[in-house]
C-alpha cells in the first residue's frame, strides 16, 4: 500500500524540515560562536600547543605576541581560524634603504650634473624596490582541513592580501595609520547610508508630520554630500570634525565601541604578562587603536602582591612590565603599573 500525500501535507513537511535544519544551523554555529566568545584572556603560549606545537616555543614574554580567533569560510559550518599579534614596536631593517641600487642612475653623480641642477636622469620608478610582504597570514586551527578538497584559501593565500605599506619613517607610519583609521570610518558611514536608504524605502507609509523625519531628513542630506565628495575628490576632500560630527547623530550605531569588541573578542592574552604564584594580576580589556600588522595596546595591569626574595635580592616588575633585581633582605607590595606603547 503506497503513501500519497497531498499537495498541502508536502509542503507542510517541507516546512518542518526547513524549520530542523535551521534550528541544527544556529546550535551548530552558536557552538562555533561560544569557543571564542572571550576578551583578552588565556595564556597564547599554552593555546599555541595545543594548536601548533612547533611554534609554540617560539612565543616568549619579551615578543609580547597574542593570538587572535575568527571563524571564516565559504560553506557551513565555518573554520577557526587564528593570527598571531605582537604589541612590541616592529622595525624593518630592509625598509630603511628600499631602494634597487644596482641601476645606474642611483650612482653617484658627476659634480657637473649635480652642481647644474641638470635633469638627466630619468624620474624614479619603484621597480625593484623592497616590499613588505607579511607571511604572517590566517591560518586553520586544524591542518587537516588542508587535506579537503573544498578548503577556503582565502584567508591563507597571498592573492588576495592588501598590501599595507611599510615606511622606516615612525612619523609616516602614524600618518598612514590615521589615513587608514578615516577611511575605515568612511566605508562604515557609507555602510550605514546604505541600510538606512534600504529601510527608508521599505517605511514610505511613515507620516509626513513625523517628529523624527526631519532629522532623519537632515542626516540623510549631510551623508549624501559627504559620501559624494568622498567619491569625487577622495577621503583627503573630508574633514575628520564632519565624519565624527555625523558618526555621534547615529548614536545606535557606535563606532568605535564596535571597533572595540570587534578587535578584543576571540583575542588571548599578552605573553608578556608573567603569572606566578606568589603574583595575582588582574588585566583589564586591551583596546586596539593601531594598525593591522602591529597589535598595539594601552594596558592598565593592577598588582597587588607579596615579592618572593632569594637571600638578599627580591625581584620587582618595573613600569615596562620587565623584572629588576634590587638588594634588600624585606617585602614589599608592588605599584600599579600602567604602560602605552607608542
Amino acid at each position: 500500500m503506497s503513501l500519497e500525500y497531498t499537495e498541502k501535507q508536502i509542503e507542510g513537511l517541507r516546512k518542518i524540515q526547513r524549520l530542523w535544519r535551521r534550528y541544527i544551523d544556529v546550535q551548530v554555529f552558536r557552538f562555533y560562536r561560544d569557543l571564542i566568545n572571550f576578551h583578552n584572556n588565556g595564556d597564547p603560549q599554552i593555546l599555541m600547543r595545543t594548536i601548533n606545537p612547533t611554534e609554540a616555543k617560539y612565543i616568549d614574554p619579551a615578543a609580547g605576541v597574542r593570538i587572535r580567533f575568527r571563524l571564516a569560510g565559504e560553506r557551513f559550518p565555518p573554520t577557526i581560524y587564528y593570527k598571531m599579534f605582537t604589541n612590541r614596536p616592529i622595525q624593518d631593517i630592509c625598509a630603511n634603504a628600499p631602494r634597487d641600487y644596482t641601476r645606474a642612475y642611483l650612482r653617484l653623480k658627476s659634480a657637473v650634473d649635480s652642481n647644474n641642477k641638470l635633469n638627466r636622469f630619468p624620474q624614479q620608478d619603484q621597480g625593484g624596490w623592497y616590499r613588505r610582504i607579511e607571511n604572517n597570514g590566517w591560518r586553520p586551527v586544524a591542518y587537516t582541513h588542508l587535506l579537503q578538497v573544498n578548503i577556503d584559501q582565502y584567508f591563507c593565500s597571498n592573492e588576495f592580501k592588501k598590501p599595507t605599506p611599510f615606511s622606516h619613517s615612525r612619523m609616516q607610519r602614524r600618518q598612514d595609520v590615521e589615513q587608514r583609521r578615516k577611511q575605515r570610518k568612511l566605508e562604515w558611514l557609507k555602510k550605514m547610508y546604505q541600510a538606512g536608504m534600504l529601510n527608508a524605502n521599505k517605511n514610505e507609509d511613515l507620516k509626513e508630520n513625523d517628529s523624527e523625519n526631519e532629522m532623519s531628513r537632515l542626516i540623510n542630506e549631510t551623508t549624501a554630500s559627504i559620501l559624494r565628495i568622498y567619491n569625487t575628490f577622495g577621503e583627503e576632500a573630508v574633514e575628520d570634525w564632519e565624519v565624527n560630527e555625523l558618526l555621534e547623530w547615529t548614536h545606535n550605531l557606535n563606532y568605535d565601541e564596535y571597533l572595540i569588541d570587534w578587535r578584543t573578542i576571540g583575542t588571548s592574552g599578552s605573553s608578556n604578562i608573567l603569572v606566578d604564584r606568589a603574583i595575582r594580576y588582574q588585566q583589564t580589556r586591551d583596546v586596539d587603536d593601531r594598525s593591522n600588522s602591529s597589535l598595539t595596546e594601552s594596558r592598565h595591569v593592577s598588582m597587588q602582591a607579596n615579592v618572593p626574595t632569594n637571600g638578599s635580592l627580591r625581584m620587582l616588575p618595573m613600569l615596562d612590565g620587565e623584572p629588576s633585581f634590587e638588594r634588600t633582605s624585606t617585602t614589599a607590595p608592588s605599584q600599579p603599573a600602567s604602560e602605552h606603547k607608542n
